[in-house]
This record gives structure tokens, C-alpha cells and sequence, in this order.
């Protein structure tokens, strides 16, 4: 778990996400494979580099991280899906709107397909690294866009799926929403409130 061995490889993986948009498009190519690899590494610095390497490259530009995530998302597994909202909940990223609407519609798809039962995941660990993510990149977004944040949240508390519950209620739970949305929060919450007694 705490092997200095990953130091390593999880320095390279971050480098490379830094020097992705002055590679050329063969090294490209060869930079995509490895951090896809990474999102998937069994240890979980290694699937946190995958992240932040996305994030250095939607730093250089969002199209490029956006441009990698709509290759990817079809059949992505919990880990890369994990990986996806992981990046975009970085503030740097989320500074126009159309980025953080992109983030949000992402969002929405993969909690639908959690919440529908259609997507069969590899384990139990794969849906439990991605339902983690989902508690806190989720009020990331929302902070940076509440109209439609607030939206897609209410929507998710009306789901008959605890482990969707769950993760709108994690989400409302997060001091960015807390304090400076106290309002939207509560009607959320009240909501819930209601749903769990009927």
C-alpha cells in the first residue's frame, strides 16, 4: 500500500499529463495509452496521478481533456469513470460555464447508468471508487454552476436507488454547498426527508 516504489511511476504519469500538449502527436498517442493504463492500476496513487495528469492537460487547454474524455466514455469502467470526474472537479478548470454544463452532463450520464442497473461493473471495488468520487467531484460542479447543479441534484434525490441517494446526499453535505447555498440544500434535504417516509 505505502511501497516508495510508486513514487516513481506516479511522478512519470503526472509529468507526462504536464508535457501532453507540446508532445507530438505520435507521443500523443503513446501518453493517452499510459494514463489510461494508470486510471486502472490496482493502486489507487497510481489511479490519483491519472487524474491529476488529466487535469495538467484540461489546464492547457479544456478541449484537450474534453477531446480525450468523449473518446473514452463509451464503455469506460468504474475506474476510468472515476478518473473522468475526478479531474474535472478542479476549480482551475470549471472557470467558464460551458466547461463546468460539459461536467455536469457527464455527471449525469454516469449516475444514470449506475442508477439504471444496465452497466454491469467489473467488482465491487470498481462501483465503490466511482460512487467515492461521485460524493465530492459532484458539489464541485454544482458550486461552479448552481442553476444546473441544483437541478441535476433534486433530480438524483427522487431515485429509488440508495447507493444514488447516497451520493446526493454526500454531495450536500460538502461545506461548499452547505454554507453558501444553506437554502437549496435544506428544499433538497426536505425532499429526501419525505421520500424516506413514504
Amino acid at each position: 500500500m505505502n511501497d516508495p516504489r510508486e513514487f516513481l511511476p506516479f511522478c512519470a504519469v503526472r509529468a507526462l499529463g504536464a508535457y501532453y500538449s507540446y508532445a507530438k502527436e505520435d507521443q500523443q498517442v503513446m501518453i493517452q495509452s499510459i494514463i489510461k493504463t494508470a486510471m486502472n492500476d490496482s493502486r489507487w496513487r497510481m489511479r490519483e496521478a491519472s487524474a491529476m495528469a488529466l487535469q495538467s492537460i484540461g489546464e492547457d487547454g479544456f478541449a484537450l481533456v474534453r477531446q480525450l474524455i468523449d473518446m473514452w466514455e463509451e464503455g469506460a469502467n468504474g475506474f476510468e469513470q472515476r478518473a473522468f470526474v475526478a479531474a474535472l472537479a478542479h476549480p482551475p478548470l470549471l472557470k467558464k460555464k460551458e466547461n463546468t454544463l460539459y461536467c455536469l452532463q457527464l455527471a449525469t450520464r454516469i449516475m444514470e447508468s449506475m442508477g439504471s442497473g444496465e452497466v454491469q461493473y467489473e467488482d465491487a471495488e470498481h462501483f465503490r471508487v466511482l460512487s467515492k468520487g461521485l460524493e465530492y467531484s459532484l458539489s464541485v460542479f454544482v458550486a461552479s454552476e448552481p442553476e444546473a447543479g441544483f437541478a441535476m441534484l433534486e433530480k438524483f434525490a427522487k431515485s429509488p436507488d440508495n447507493r444514488i441517494i447516497k451520493i446526493v446526499k454526500s454531495n450536500l453535505g460538502k461545506s461548499r454547498l452547505s454554507k453558501k447555498y444553506a437554502l437549496q440544500v435544506a428544499e433538497i434535504l426536505k425532499s429526501l426527508t419525505i421520500q424516506e417516509r413514504t
